[in-house]
């Protein structure tokens, strides 16, 4: 017989080495191994190489977490784009208008255009999550969050004051007063015809 290495007959790959000295490492409480994932974790130098971890690991619920920022925002961006279809509709729709001369609602256009000013700050707000969230820029998504905890701020106010407002009710009662007018009216009235058509066609 002569001295020499023997040849393994079932190699082990590095990756599996790596596990089991992870699986080592990182056990649950209970002293049981943990599941293995290996995930991409971005560094300094921008690389995103694999990292072995635990499932409880904290890379494990950040990983997580980008995902949901990235899905959330998607959200936003699908209610973005839809807030400021419906709005420019509206605004260039004539059909729509009669609501403005039949109704005497004289701030119908303003309305119209603050829909579209929200949606399109619904956008950007959508656009800077998804790059924060991409990119893992710590600036970025502090910025993202401040951005997005205004708008919510603002949005929460000007619901409290439109609910809350004295004349809200008296808006209210005017419009359905102009409603039930115009309804009277329909038979003797063109406008108010086509504008009582409108409302149950639509």
């Amino acid at each position: 017989m002569g001295y020499g290495t023997k040849e393994e007959e079932n190699p082990v790959s590095e990756d599996e080495n790596e596990i089991e000295a992870e699986k080592k490492r990182l056990r649950t409480p209970e002293g049981e191994e943990m599941e293995m994932k290996k995930i991409p974790v971005k560094t300094k130098d921008g690389a995103y190489p694999e990292v072995i971890v635990g499932h409880d690991d904290p890379l494990i619920k950040a990983h997580h977490l980008k995902y949901l920022l990235l899905g959330f925002n998607f959200f936003l961006t699908i209610l973005g784009l839809t807030l400021l279809s419906v709005s420019i509709w509206i605004r260039v729709d004539p059909e729509f208008w009669e609501y403005e001369t039949t109704l005497n609602v004289d701030n119908f256009h303003t309305v119209c255009i603050l829909f579209i000013v929200a949606s399109i700050i619904i956008l950007i707000v959508a656009f800077v999550g998804c790059f924060a969230a991409a990119t893992e820029r710590r600036w970025i998504l502090i910025a993202y969050i401040t951005i997005f905890g205004l708008v919510f701020l603002l949005q929460l106010g000007a619901l409290v004051l439109m609910w809350s407002a004295p004349y809200s009710k008296t808006i209210s009662r005017e419009i359905e007063k102009q409603i039930e007018k115009q309804i009277e009216l329909r038979h003797n009235d063109d406008s108010s015809r086509n504008f009582v058509d409108f409302i149950q066609y639509h």
